[in-house]
């Protein structure tokens, strides 16, 4: 009988916080779920522990390694391919479900809400570095603007990371796997223009991690990657419209932080220049001028 819940775990050369993630999910009240791993690897680490934890844990679960690495974000999609739960649960490998109820809270989210397909929650935020705790919690303000228009995410992520979204299996949308950086962003817009309806759960059901080597968004935080992908996401949602005033404000801003001098800078990386390309030039200039 299919379960309910596909709890989908693509992993890399960590098992740390990889236990900590499966040891949250061996203490969920709410059981009608499979795990499926998909590994990336270079060694054979995280096989070992998934393999030690299953053991001892009597769970429907599918672990693949991919052969050869997909990289990120093609291995999320490796993992949701094989999902055949009514609901997907993306976990990242260093996250966890904060208490014991978080996987039942969010299941319950979208049972008792049947118009809404997309569901999230107020997350713990676990420095890795500093070793402290933070939160993030969407304000009203947030919520309003996102159940008007889910553009609002292009540059207000208030969601947070995959990890603290459960989605009905039943859109066949996936991560564009030309982005790395704003690739949940743009999962987010993609999934909420066929469904605008939402649940929010203000509980902390998440913990993320940060500032943890190796995390492609640390990783991501290069002049080229930022002006790229967000030039990359304007092309693919607007399809060269002119830019309204926010957008125009933001992207002027974007380049002056960067100092971007040409365009080439990112189209040496592979990324379009955003388009109309006569509006974006002229921002370009604005921004040199802002800078002087």
């Amino acid at each position: 009988m299919p379960v309910k819940v596909s709890i989908c775990i693509p992993t890399y050369n960590q098992t740390e916080f990889l236990k900590k993630n499966l040891e949250s999910i061996r203490l969920q009240t709410y059981k009608d779920f499979e795990v499926i791993i998909t590994d990336d690897s270079t060694t054979d680490v995280v096989k070992k522990e998934v393999e030690s934890f299953f053991a001892s844990f009597a769970c429907q679960y599918t672990y693949h390694k991919n052969e050869p690495a997909l990289g990120s974000p093609a291995n999320w999609n490796k993992a949701i391919s094989l999902a055949t739960g009514r609901y997907i649960k993306i976990m990242h490998h260093d996250d966890w479900f904060t208490n014991e109820s978080s996987l039942g809270i969010f299941v319950n989210a979208l049972d008792m809400n049947s118009k809404a397909d997309f569901a999230f929650s107020s997350t713990s935020i676990y420095d890795v570095t500093k070793q402290t705790y933070s939160t993030n919690i969407p304000d009203s303000d947030f919520l309003m603007q996102l159940n008007q228009d889910p553009l609002v995410l292009f540059n207000c992520n208030k969601i947070g990371a995959p990890s603290t979204t459960i989605y009905r299996n039943n859109k066949g949308i996936r991560f564009d796997e030309k982005m790395s950086y704003l690739v949940d962003i743009d999962f987010y817009i993609q999934y909420l223009k066929y469904n605008p309806d939402f649940v929010f759960i203000n509980e902390l059901l998440i913990t993320n991690t940060s500032n943890y080597p190796h995390q492609v968004t640390s990783s991501s935080i290069t002049k080229e990657v930022q002006i790229g992908e967000y030039c990359y996401l304007y092309n693919k949602l607007f399809d060269g419209a002119f830019p309204s005033k926010k957008y125009r404000i933001f992207f002027k801003d974007l380049f002056a932080w960067y100092k971007l001098n040409s365009f080439n800078e990112i189209e040496d990386m592979g990324y379009e220049k955003p388009r109309p390309h006569w509006i974006f030039n002229w921002l370009s200039i604005l921004a040199k001028m802002k800078k002087q």
